[in-house]
């Protein structure tokens, strides 16, 4: 299955498990005073104190292990928290407590193929859920405060609308209430299966809030059920153009839509103009460099833009706390020297970011201690 549809799925699938609306015994409304969260850690969260003119915002999610979706959900709170740790409008703190046995929660979280990088830990002695019982509807369930002050509850799959509206001074709780019945009708309509009324609810939802990703894959989940992959790269296109500050993601989406109808010139013309945009911050020129290494055509892959993201991304996080963003750069950089047929710094960056997994602790050691293994092997082929 192609990485679009398949992203597109997971996000069909996500809105299928849309928490119903909050209990009307709610006591803890908007500008209630957040309660504090009593947790074991398995991974503890990363605190730090706001400066003068940033915002504090904590985003507590509870879970059920045993839940279907629970990978799913866990994956997006991951990623999540990559895309936080370096905002400077706010320090945004993302927990995730799950009500469940905490030898339960780590043999589930081990089940995984990859492990898991995020604050996660198990209620204590169920004390938080206790002070959040007359406010949780249906798990996964999702708090965001502002400066100690509970701002919006509601389902997961829209932390990143609410935090984003919240760090642009942007939020309005009225307004995102709106989204919230938008989002509940795309939900039945994409468990009845009428993409028509999907896409014009996702547009809806766009005209209220252009950058919301959900709504957007949503809209173009809808494009694939009927099989108009040209249509959906020209809307895709037009969005982006009338909302340049559209996420990285959707521009990858656009370059997948792309490769997919083999034009190569517009695919040409969208990566250079992507590799500008992700060059302003060192996380999108990380993500970037990686999907251009995964998703280019050998003919096709523009190795000179590679190396300079991946190189613009190690300086950036080689002083960073995020020592593991530091370690990730380091091996999309050596990925990028061997592509380049450049095995020496490639085995030479490789060994750097084993020495920073070393240090950590890093649950990907052993592989990257595989990746070295495997660059140190080719000195030996005649």
């Amino acid at each position: 299955m192609k990485l679009l549809f398949l992203s597109l799925v997971l996000t069909a699938a996500a809105l299928c498990a849309q928490v119903p609306s909050l209990p009307q015994r709610d006591s803890l409304p908007p500008g209630s005073r957040m309660p504090e969260i009593s947790a074991q850690w398995i991974n503890e969260p990363v605190r730090k104190t706001p400066g003068e003119k940033q915002k504090q915002i904590t985003v507590l999610t509870l879970v059920d292990i045993l839940s279907p979706n629970i990978f799913q959900t866990l994956r997006m709170i991951e990623s999540l928290e990559k895309k936080y740790a370096l905002e400077t409008r706010g320090v945004v703190t993302l927990e995730t407590v799950a009500r469940n046995d905490l030898n339960l929660v780590k043999k589930i979280l081990k089940s995984n193929d990859s492990p898991f990088v995020l604050a996660i830990g198990v209620d204590d002695k169920g004390r938080t859920f206790k002070r959040f019982d007359t406010t949780v509807g249906t798990l996964p369930f999702t708090i965001i405060a502002q400066n100690g002050a509970i701002v919006w509850k509601g389902h997961p799959v829209e932390i990143e609308t609410v935090t984003d509206a919240i760090l642009a001074d942007e939020f309005s709780l009225s307004r995102q209430k709106k989204i919230t019945a938008l989002r509940q009708q795309l939900q039945s309509a994409l468990k009845a299966g009428l993409p028509d009324v999907v896409a014009q609810t996702a547009e809806k939802i766009l005209a209220i809030a252009p950058l919301d990703t959900i709504a957007m894959q949503a809209r173009l989940y809808a494009f694939e059920q009927k099989g108009q992959t040209a249509e959906e790269a020209r809307f895709l296109a037009e969005h982006i153009r009338r909302h340049p500050a559209n996420s990285l993601q959707m521009r990858m989406l656009l370059l997948d839509l792309l490769q997919r109808l083999d034009d190569g010139a517009a695919w040409n013309k969208t990566v250079a103009e992507t590799v500008a945009e992700a060059a302003k911050k060192p996380e999108d020129a990380l993500n970037f460099a990686a999907y251009l290494l995964d998703r280019s055509a050998m003919a096709d892959m523009p190795i000179q833009a590679i190396l300079s993201l991946s190189d613009s991304a190690v300086r950036s996080f080689q002083s960073s706390p995020r020592q593991d963003m530091y370690a990730d750069a380091l091996e999309i950089a050596a990925r990028a020297q061997y592509a380049a047929c450049r095995l020496d710094p490639a085995i030479d960056l490789q060994k750097k970011a084993v020495a920073v997994r070393e240090k950590s602790r890093s649950p990907f050691l052993n592989r990257s201690r595989k990746s070295l293994a495997f660059f140190e092997s080719l000195k030996t082929l005649k």
